[in-house]
């Protein structure tokens, strides 16, 4: 199962606890993203559970993943495979999404 949190820096948190295929299309990512919002999926799995952010900003496409494994947010050994990919174009930035977290798709 999927579940996004999608934020907004005037309205804060609003939580989505649906598949994202279902909510969200590449026209609503793209306006969400250019207007300023971040972006958190959680990609949960039998063995691994990833966090993944998406953000714009100073026109780059930012796609930052990580599995947490542990209960000390503030031990950072506890973020294994932490990755953070830029991108200048949004399709680059789609595709790598999609490529990455194959269960993530847009209509």
């Amino acid at each position: 199962m999927i579940s996004s949190i999608s934020h907004n820096r005037y309205q804060g948190y609003a939580f989505k606890n649906v598949n994202v295929k279902n909510v969200m299309n590449t026209k609503k990512l793209f306006k969400q993203l250019k207007n300023g919002n971040l972006i958190e999926l959680l990609q949960q799995s039998d063995s691994l559970n990833y966090t993944i952010h998406l953000t714009f900003k100073n026109g780059v496409f930012s796609l930052h993943s990580y599995h947490f494994a542990g209960n000390d947010v503030f031990d950072e050994s506890n973020y294994q495979n932490e990755q953070i990919e830029n991108f200048n174009n949004f399709q680059d930035f789609l595709k790598r999404l999609i490529e990455k977290f194959p269960d993530i798709t847009y209509p």
